[in-house]
């Protein structure tokens, strides 16, 4: 989840949850729950495609050409995009004390875990004992050991951190740092961190749907002596895989009907000149998508938040960004969960058939909550920015590995609405 470089999870620190429950009167009846950094809405249940977390094999190729189609011959290159300095906030040495809520369990249910995630006696016995746990009405508190939690092997560090995901009460393991399976040497490549560091890394990643997650930074940020090594960590684990995407123009290709699918929201009479002066060419060109992207997802591509520029209490996250994408200014009421929903109910609708440039794809789990929005683009790229972090970037991905990102291993169905006055 850089800098403004067009050739260049993720959320450093988690925000605050706030939950909602809302219900809009529609011609569908649509349940809205919103979370901060991920502000779940419901939708109708047309359009509706379900899926699964992609593993690593599905979320494609780093470089390639696209499916053709109304939007023309599309190719991509990954990037690796870090953010700046700027963004990174400043990280203590000390180490803090690991802690891990299971709310609503049992001692009982507890106990199911650790066996199910194959924990020794020796290991069971230490998270079982008296004073490394707090027993309350809400559930179960429990104080691992750092040299319990270097020990774990991944898949029960897996098990354990999935079970812990479900709380937001535990920031590392519900928002961790995240990366496709399939690139991960990328992750660490010209990083300047010392092989003991990456080394370490390494150590305590584990995987879930084709996606690698880490969530004990504060463990090898404590190991890290001076403010130098802990911002070159931080800006590493916080790279993001962003794609540059080309439309390919042959000479005498249909500039119209190109002009007539980027330029919806009343922008044809701008993108006309260019798209047309490329098939003029005798061997033609290619144009960077940037360019035929409207004026706000044109100005954001690849570029972070800045400290200071969102208002208290308003998250820059990805509603903000899926219904901002037609403005010519960013309209800072889409930092309301309130407007957003009464956007939804006012101003889209549910579609199914061929998808459009512009149209809203929401990430559906079961009981209707919606937990993610993107943009779609073209064929499967989408416009998309995971979280509210200043650490996170607006850029452009598959939509498969959005999918991966937020699947958490459970289904999901992704909805589709457009704005009803383009």
């Amino acid at each position: 989840m850089p800098t403004t470089d067009r050739t260049s999870s993720l959320r450093i620190s988690a925000l605050g949850w706030i939950a909602l429950s809302i219900v809009l009167l529609t011609p569908w009846v649509i349940l809205l729950k919103f979370v901060r950094a991920e502000a779940p809405i419901s939708a109708a249940p047309a359009a509706a495609a379900r899926t699964t977390a992609a593993p690593a094999s599905s979320t494609g190729p780093l470089e390639g050409e696209l499916t053709p189609g109304p939007w023309g011959r599309l190719t991509f290159n990954t990037i690796m995009i870090e953010p700046p300095e700027a963004v990174i906030p400043v990280v203590s040495s000390e180490p803090r004390k690991q802690q891990w809520h299971f709310h609503g369990y049992t001692a009982a249910k507890l106990q199911v875990l650790w066996e199910e995630a194959g924990l020794s006696a020796a290991e069971q016995q230490e998270l079982n004992a008296p004073g490394n746990r707090t027993i309350s009405e809400s559930g179960i508190s429990v104080l691992p050991s750092t040299e319990l939690i270097l020990a774990l092997r991944p898949t029960a560090r897996g098990k354990i951190y999935t079970v812990l995901a479900e709380f937001p009460q535990n920031p590392a393991q519900h928002e961790p740092f995240r990366f496709r399976a399939d690139s991960l040497d990328d992750w660490f490549v010209d990083s300047d961190l010392a092989p003991e560091t990456i080394r370490l890394t390494k150590q305590l990643l584990y995987e879930r749907s084709g996606i690698v997650l880490f969530s004990d930074q504060d463990l090898v940020l404590s190991r890290l002596t001076t403010p130098g090594e802990r911002i070159r960590y931080l800006k590493a684990l916080s790279r993001k895989p962003a794609l540059i995407v080309q439309l390919n123009i042959a000479h005498g290709a249909n500039a119209e009907a190109l002009v007539q699918y980027w330029g919806r929201g009343r922008r044809t009479k701008d993108l006309e000149p260019l798209i047309a002066s490329v098939a003029r060419r005798p061997a033609g060109g290619s144009l960077d998508v940037i360019h035929l992207l409207p004026r706000f997802p044109r100005s954001m591509l690849d570029t972070y938040p800045m400290p200071g520029d969102v208002a208290a209490g308003d998250a820059y996250d990805c509603h903000w960004t899926s219904f901002n994408f037609y403005g010519d200014q960013p309209d800072q009421r889409f930092t309301d969960i309130d407007f957003v929903k009464q956007t939804i109910t006012t101003d889209y609708y549910p579609v199914g058939g061929e998808p459009m440039l512009g149209d809203i794809i929401l990430f559906v789990r079961p009981g209707n909550v919606v937990i993610h929005s993107c943009v779609f683009v073209a064929d499967d790229i989408v416009f998309t920015k995971n979280g509210p972090g200043y650490s996170v970037p607006w850029m452009l991905s598959r939509l498969a590995q959005v999918v991966a990102f937020y699947g958490r291993g459970q289904e999901m169905e992704l909805r589709r609405f457009r704005p009803k006055r383009l």
